[in-house]
């Protein structure tokens, strides 16, 4: 009997042991599913640089008409030459086919009276195929891409002239010159050379003062530009909110870019470097979920050892709580100029920086616009991001060194003169007609009421003419000042520091070529015009 019962009592065992054995096992697993804090927070990295990898794909996609990668993207002895529809030529090659278009460039005489012309006009499809830039709605190319200047004019009569005259842009789709040429009905030939940017597949470097004053102010740093890519570092409380507006490089090609990726034109070797990183951050990513990493360290000893050398860096340093943004060019360049706009979110403070009207941010030396969320009045902001007063300005805006409220005529406007050294906005009893010359650092001022006019030191505010005068204008580096007498309006010659040439009044002051004439009447009417020397 005993025998006879032993089968069941051993099956009851042993479904006993095998429940406990699984209820174990499982337990085991639901302990190896929970992987450590600091491997979690690290495959939401890279995850994010996966999800930021396709946002650009599909930016990309929308946007642009891809190019195919060549049969061997990705190979080490690859080179952007590889790529279909772009091949950057040696600058020997360039010179060679501009030179052949300029010599079937179209030459014209045209008569106009009193003056005679001669004309010439470049294709500029055409020159653009020489430094593969096609002319077209997704596609850019910038007439000061280059330099075409006229060199030697020829005469029927054998004679020759230098005249280094730079062409001008013309409407889209050519270059055009239009000079005033003396005897240009005799004219045989035109010479001309050219100039243009080196194109170069190396790192470059940031112009500084295009963007000091926006990284220092919000603790952004410019980490690196390579050829193709410039990467910024921030806090990570910044990352959705930096928007890199616009760039350009010294060849002149500017491009517009949105959020974090850019809107320029992907070339086919960015897209597959690219691909190739997506797949690397997969590969990371199956090798956490399979266990294959106990802690962060081993994660990173991993993606040193064997991420794509062309890779952008990881974006999410733990660490340091720093976010490394990258922004892809399609081409390379000597250096580039980035316009960073940066929008604060209400919950973190009450200041919303305004981008400065000027593409450069000229002279700001730190100081931004911005405007203060509860009362959305416009101020200005310093490095630390304290105000400048009190934020009490309807629409503030940038002229040079001063800042204007807006409104729609210049003279309902209230002009503030920006003190550095004090950190104060000084309100001015004037407005500004001009930019300031390069050379002195000059504005031509003009009082709102009474519409008379002088001139002031645009670093400093300070009065250098005092705004008496009907109207002044610029000559070269000097300034013609009207004065109403009773045998009507003559003319002061003022120097560039505000002082007058001398007491004389003139019937005309001009500047040709490069010098400033100046005329007297005789007795009989008769104008005498006096050289005064160069005008600058």
């Amino acid at each position: 009997m005993k025998c006879a019962n032993r089968p069941n009592n051993i099956f009851k065992f042993s479904h006993a042991t095998a429940f406990a054995t699984l209820v174990t096992l499982f337990a085991s697993l639901l302990s190896a599913c929970s992987l450590p804090d600091d491997v979690v927070e690290k495959r939401t990295a890279i995850q994010y640089e996966i999800d930021s990898i396709d946002a650009y794909h599909r930016l990309a996609a929308s946007t642009f008409e891809l190019t195919t990668p060549s049969a061997n993207a990705g190979s080490p002895e690859q080179n952007i030459n590889d790529e279909p529809g772009y091949q950057v030529r040696t600058p020997s090659e360039i010179n060679e086919q501009v030179l052949a278009l300029l010599s079937a460039a179209t030459f014209e005489q045209k008569n106009f009276v009193p003056d005679t012309y001669a004309s010439l006009t470049i294709d500029s499809e055409a020159l653009a195929g020489a430094f593969n830039r096609q002319v077209s709605d997704k596609h850019y190319f910038n007439h000061d891409l280059v330099s075409i200047e006229v060199d030697t004019l020829e005469y029927s009569d054998g004679s020759t002239r230098s005249f280094n005259k730079p062409f001008s842009a013309g409407k889209q789709g050519y270059y055009a010159l239009e000079l005033a040429l003396p005897n240009a009905k005799s004219l045989t030939a035109i010479s001309t050379k050219i100039t243009y940017p080196a194109i170069v597949q190396e790192s470059v470097l940031l112009t500084p003062s295009t963007t000091d004053a926006i990284v220092n102010t919000h603790a952004i740093k410019l980490l690196s530009l390579g050829s193709h890519r410039v990467e910024l570092q921030m806090p990570q409380s910044l990352l959705d909110t930096v928007m890199v507006v616009e760039a350009e490089d010294l060849a002149g090609l500017r491009m517009r870019t949105l959020g974090m990726t850019s809107e320029s034109i992907p070339t086919g070797l960015q897209l597959e470097a690219l691909a190739n990183q997506r797949r690397f951050y997969r590969r990371v990513i199956d090798k956490i979920d399979a266990r294959e990493f106990a802690t962060e360290a081993e994660i990173d000893r991993y993606l040193k050892k064997n991420i794509p050398n062309n890779a952008v860096p990881m974006a999410v340093s733990k660490d340091a709580q720093q976010v490394l943004v990258s922004y892809l060019f399609p081409r390379p360049a000597q250096s580039l100029n980035l316009v960073i706009e940066i929008l604060l979110a209400p919950q973190e403070t009450n200041i919303a920086l305004k981008r400065a009207d000027s593409f450069y941010f000229p002279q700001n030396d730190g100081f931004q616009l911005a405007t203060d969320y509860d009362t959305e009045l416009d101020g200005l902001i310093d490095n630390d991001g304290n105000w400048i007063g009190s934020p009490q300005y309807q629409d503030l805006r940038q002229h040079n060194r001063y800042f204007y409220s807006h409104a729609t005529h210049t003279y309902d406007r209230q002009y503030l003169h920006l003190d550095r050294q004090q950190k104060r906005l000084t309100p001015v009893n004037y407005s500004i007609d001009a930019q300031p010359s390069i050379k002195n650092d000059t504005l031509i001022s003009i009082d709102q009421e009474s519409n008379r006019q002088g001139i002031v030191k645009a670093s400093s505010g300070r009065e250098i003419l005092p705004l008496q005068y009907p109207h002044i204008m610029r000559i070269g580096a000097y300034f013609s000042a009207a004065v109403d007498t009773r045998n009507g309006r003559k003319y002061l010659l003022v120097n560039p520091n505000g002082q007058p040439h001398s007491d004389t009044l003139y019937q005309r002051i001009e500047e040709n070529n490069g010098r400033i004439h100046v005329f007297t009447s005789s007795l009989d009417d008769r104008e005498k015009l006096i050289d005064l020397g160069p005008a600058l």
